[in-house]
């Protein structure tokens, strides 16, 4: 996507909740497999955290 002077993308400027949902689709937000540490997010399968993987599982309320 193509970046404007203020630095918002082209489909930035729709619902701010659509925004926020297509943004999410590519994170690990809501995967039971995510867990904290210290104050700092980690995979519990030990894949990258932060890009979505194969093993992404959403639970309830985001936590299984």
């Amino acid at each position: 996507m193509v970046a404007d002077a203020e630095g918002l993308r082209r489909g930035d400027y729709r619902d701010p909740c659509e925004v926020l949902i297509r943004r999410e689709t590519w994170t690990c937000a809501g995967c039971v497999w995510a867990a904290v540490a210290f104050n700092a997010m980690f995979c519990s399968k030990g894949r990258q955290y932060g890009k979505r993987c194969n093993d992404y599982c959403e639970g309830e309320n985001g936590k299984g």
